[in-house]
Parts: structure tokens; C-alpha cells; sequence
């Protein structure tokens, strides 16, 4: 349990038993503290809230290897100080059928800097980026890349819907190696100091971009 301001503010699940056939509730022990509470939900997929507010992470937020996930982030706003090659939120080892809805994503940049990790990078099939936005962000705000040395030779059926990419120094929405089936939909994309606003690049001739 993550714990903030002395309270409960979030949960990782490292452990989901069996057998359970309706939603439970859950308790907490340990740390000082007492009083917090939880449920569970038994279904075939999963939600993971962010409650609103500002997150600071230098590191970026790594999504790695989940499969029918639903992370709602409607109201937090996730601060990166413009140093680090991480992306500020990555999914990697072939993550499947994850929704993210309505995350914020800052990194005060004033300048163009590649060696920075882009906004957020998707390795994946159908990943959903629904109403999320990118500001102020030194690289590509959105790259879709599938690594064709570990994973993958292509991903399929990303949806990039009712983002807000704006003042940014690269590429807003960069589509890199084996995608196939993406769907950029009622988008805006703004401010990308002369760069493209959506790119489709291809550098390995082995690899499919359609």
C-alpha cells in the first residue's frame, strides 16, 4: 500500500488467490496506522484509480506486461522535471487490452531534446489512450514502437482518441516500426514547433506500418 499524508492512497496487487466468487472487502495491518479500508472486485479485467491531484515522477510510470486493465486518471496531472530518458509513461513486454483515460502529462520543457524520453510510449495490442494530453513535453509527445529485437515484429489495434497535445518540441503523435491498425481519432494537436503533428516512420526494412 502506498501511503500519503499518513493515508492509504493506493494499492498493489502482488497476490490474487483463488476461488473468490463475489467482491470482498479488504484490510490493512502494518506501518503505525489504522482505520483504512478497501474492496476488491472479481471480474475478468481490472481498474486502477489515480485520484486527482499533482504526481511528481522523474522516473516516468512503468506499465509492464498487464493485460485487461482500465487505468482512470480523470483530474491527476503527472509532473516531469525535464531530465531522464524514461518515458513519462511506459508500456512494455506486450501489454494488452489497457485503457487509459484522462491522464495529464507536463514536462516543463523549454526546448527540444531527443535524448529525453518521449511522453508516452506504447508497446502493445490495443492500447487505448482516451482524452489524455501532453504539454510542454522536449520529444515526441505520443510514440507507438514495437521493439523489434525482444517483442514483437508488430502490435495491433491502438486507439490514440480525444487527445490534447499541445506546445510541444517533436512529433505530436509518432507511429515507429510495425503498427499495424491504428486509429487516431478526434485529436488536437498543437504548438509542435515545426515538427509533425502525426508521423508514420518506418527504419527497419523487416518491420510492418500500416
Amino acid at each position: 500500500a502506498v501511503v500519503k499524508d499518513q493515508m492509504v492512497q493506493s494499492v498493489t496487487v502482488t497476490g490474487g488467490g483463488s476461488g473468490y466468487a463475489y467482491n470482498t472487502e479488504v484490510t490493512f495491518s502494518g506501518g503505525g496506522g489504522s482505520g483504512a479500508s478497501a474492496y476488491a472486485l472479481v471480474g475478468r479485467g481490472a481498474t486502477v484509480v489515480f485520484p486527482p491531484g499533482r504526481y511528481q515522477a522523474d522516473a516516468g510510470i512503468l506499465i509492464d506486461g498487464l493485460h485487461n486493465v482500465n487505468i482512470i486518471a480523470n483530474g491527476a496531472y503527472l509532473y516531469r522535471s525535464p531530465t531522464g530518458t524514461n518515458p513519462g509513461l511506459w508500456f512494455r513486454s506486450h501489454c494488452h487490452n489497457v485503457t487509459v483515460e484522462g491522464l495529464y502529462l507536463w514536462g516543463d520543457s523549454a526546448d527540444r531534446n531527443g535524448s529525453y524520453g518521449v511522453g508516452i510510449l506504447l508497446s502493445g495490442d490495443n492500447i487505448q489512450l482516451q482524452r489524455c494530453s501532453v504539454s510542454k513535453w522536449p520529444n515526441f509527445a505520443i510514440q507507438l514502437s514495437a521493439e523489434t529485437t525482444v517483442e514483437a515484429r508488430y502490435y495491433a489495434g491502438c486507439t490514440i482518441n480525444g487527445c490534447d497535445i499541445n506546445n510541444t518540441f517533436a512529433d505530436g503523435i509518432h507511429l515507429n516500426h510495425g503498427y499495424i491498425g491504428t486509429k487516431i481519432t478526434n485529436n488536437t494537436i498543437r504548438n509542435t514547433e515545426e515538427e509533425d503533428g502525426i508521423a508514420c516512420f518506418n527504419d527497419l526494412k523487416d518491420a510492418r506500418l500500416s
